[in-house]
């Protein structure tokens, strides 16, 4: 069956078509309840003035998608909660209401708080639903907060900050993507009352998970290889490092750290061999399917229930189910009929970067591998595996490198490497992981098997430290636009396509395709080409940086002179396409274009010169009415490294003179075009 043929692809596009235009217009849902009942209308009113005459299959194939385009834009609007007349944003309640939270998930700690997802049950004892991020202070009277506690608090909601440089990170975003707009922060003392919520299967599990974690404490696992067990087979990563985390990712394995398709594959191939004995009884197919189905969801579950864990059970429940029942299928039926049933019931997976990732790369492996078979496969079963195993790490790395290019901006060369080494390992990991939680739980691990464990996660870190080790291998920092991304899947999707079948007309388009990437990167480095004069928001610094095509010069207070180390410098000029960045100690004074700036910094030195922008910074000790008055600015700019109560001084000296005053703590970086 030909990629294009596939019957749920087609309603999968048309689903996804819906999603993305729901996105971009945001249509009402009134008008889309509307577009659906007329739809089905029209077909039953075609069908009634025609029921003697069979339905042309064009006409009715027509209305099916339309129907799932309209179906997509719907369950979109339909699932995001502040359309929800209950939200507690819709209460209506004013002041600082008594507001009742129940802890759904434990997010990752940072340095300051704990932080958990909680669900806003009621305001002054209204119902309500949604949810907020909470954070709790970290201090020695700190209570243990688990998922289906209930705490009572008086604290006042707040935004999400949005960030206030451009191209870092927005969480805002992220978090609205999946229904989260507020936060609170509370400290220990301002928790009124806490208690023990109705019992869920997320708060058994989490229950179940910290039993397993002490248990494992208690026979010496190590902190490090303890947090990468949870990661691996109970889908916990808050305790891994960042230093570990990015060591992983560097050695592009980071996949391995959470569960998803690789694990739950691999898991359903134990099990699978595991229950094989099942095929010999009657209607046995069906029932070893039905207790694979079961145990993949019982540890789903346990994992979290996760969307990445979530996405891969459902994706590797429909191939549970075409390689049990011994009916012909297809794989690319099975994936989208996976992909389809997700979109149904969650369509904002869609914008996650984890269910792009995954789908694609099992797409790329569906499509390509049969490819790389046809050039070489070799005769014996133990250089079978290895080239397998190799093929497909490539394929996936190659179907995902234009994603990861575009989300993270980087590569791991070593990527083959690691893989080689670590998946075969996985399936002893995960299997053995299983044995050694069920062996803890009863109370009857034997120590040295717990040390053997230890020491193979142990080993496993060491290594991927080591690669990661290998910088020269490790490809950052690389610019890479949506434009790139479209014509690089083009360029992709039209070679496997020429490959199946070679002939002049799939060559021309493969030409065709190249060209319309070479055009995406040109098109990006003429949009790019223009100067930008940026302010940068960093607390107790001083950071300007001037962009002059693909140069960038960035002009900075800080003693150290790496400012191009900075976060915040690299994600603009990653995104902007810089190719070489200059550092250079801060001017008092400077032009950019026709406009004159004028920098004051802590010893409010000031020339006596015009100025169309002062830039405020350092605490400066200047009498900002006088300023004013002898150099008459149009614009007062007041960066991060100044005092909060300084800066409300002069937003208020300079409203008085009517000048435009732009703080970046507030309103973000200050950019001149």
């Amino acid at each position: 069956m030909s990629f294009f043929n596939v019957t749920v692809f087609r309603l999968c596009l048309a689903l996804i078509l819906g999603i993305l235009l729901e996105k971009i217009l945001n249509i009402s849902l009134q008008l889309l309840e509307y577009s659906i009942i007329s739809i089905i209308l029209l077909l039953f009113g075609f069908w009634y003035w025609h029921k003697d005459k069979l339905i042309p299959r064009l006409y009715f194939e027509c209305c099916v998608y339309v129907t799932f385009i309209i179906l997509g834009a719907y369950l979109f609007q339909l699932q995001i909660p502040l359309n929800r007349d209950n939200h507690y944003t819709k209460t209506g309640i004013k002041g600082t209401p008594v507001i009742q939270l129940k802890i759904e998930k434990t997010l990752k700690s940072n340095a300051y708080h704990y932080k958990y997802i909680a669900q806003v049950k009621s305001l002054n004892g209204v119902n309500t639903s949604g949810s907020i991020l909470l954070l709790i202070q970290k201090d020695s009277s700190s209570r243990a907060v688990y998922i289906d506690d209930i705490l009572i608090s008086k604290q006042p909601f707040s935004a999400i900050n949005k960030p206030l440089n451009p191209y870092q990170f927005n969480y805002k975003a992220y978090m609205a993507r999946q229904g989260i707009y507020n936060q609170i922060r509370i400290k220990p003392y301002e928790v009124l009352d806490m208690k023990k919520g109705k019992s869920t299967l997320s708060g058994l599990a989490d229950k179940l998970r910290r039993t397993i974690h002490e248990r494992l404490k208690g026979y010496g696992f190590k902190s490090e290889e303890l947090a990468v067990f949870n990661a691996l087979l109970l889908g916990q990563r808050q305790d891994i490092s960042n230093e570990l985390y990015q060591a992983y990712a560097n050695a592009g394995a980071v996949h391995v750290l959470a569960v998803s398709g690789l694990h739950i594959g691999i898991i359903l191939l134990l099990l699978n061999f595991i229950f094989k004995p099942l095929e010999r009884i009657a209607k046995g197919n069906l029932i070893k399917t039905l207790v694979l189905i079961f145990l993949l969801w019982t540890y789903a579950v346990l994992a979290g229930l996760s969307p990445s864990v979530i996405r891969a059970v459902t994706m590797f429940s429909f191939f549970a189910i075409g390689m049990n029942l011994n009916r012909p299928t297809n794989a690319l039926n099975t994936l989208f009929s996976s992909m389809l049933v997700l979109l149904l019931i969650a369509p904002s997976l869609l914008f996650e970067v984890g269910f792009q990732l995954s789908y694609t790369a099992v797409l790329g492996i569906i499509l390509m591998h049969p490819l790389f078979n046809k050039i070489y496969r070799p005769s014996y079963a133990v250089p079978r595996f290895f080239w397998n195993l190799l093929t497909v790490s490539l394929i996936a790395q190659l179907a995902v490198l234009p994603l990861s290019l575009y989300y993270f901006h980087q590569f791991p060369g070593l990527f083959f490497f690691s893989s080689l080494v670590i998946i075969p390992c996985l399936g002893i990991i995960l299997g053995g992981g299983i044995g050694v939680i069920i062996l803890a739980l009863l109370n009857k691990l034997p120590v040295f098997l717990a040390e053997i464990y230890n020491s193979l996660l142990s080993l496993m870190n060491r290594f991927i430290e080591w690669v990661a080790q290998q910088e020269n291998f490790i490809f950052q920092d690389i610019s890479f636009s949506l434009y790139n991304l479209l014509a690089a899947y083009l360029f992709i999707g039209t070679v496997v396509w020429g490959l199946k079948k070679v002939c002049f007309k799939r060559a021309v388009l493969v030409v065709l395709s190249i060209i319309v990437l070479q055009m995406s990167f040109i098109f990006d480095k003429i949009r790019f080409s223009n100067q930008q004069l940026v302010v940068f928001h960093q607390i107790k610094k001083t950071l300007i940086g001037y962009k002059n095509g693909a140069a960038l010069t960035v002009f900075s207070s800080l003693d150290s002179i790496k400012n191009y180390e900075n976060r915040r410098v690299k994600s603009y000029a990653v995104k902007v396409h810089i190719n070489a960045i200059d550092v250079r100690k801060l001017a008092p004074v400077f032009r950019y274009k026709k406009k004159r700036i004028l920098v004051l910094d802590s010893l409010g030195i000031c020339p006596k010169l015009n100025a169309d922008i002062i830039i405020l910074t350092q605490n400066t000790r200047v009498n900002l009415n006088r300023l004013i008055h002898l150099i008459k600015p149009k614009q007062i700019v007041a960066d991060g490294s100044n005092y909060p109560s300084l800066v409300k001084r002069w937003r208020a000296s300079a409203k008085k003179k009517n000048i435009a005053f732009h703080y970046t703590g507030t309103k973000g970086a200050f950019v001149l075009d």
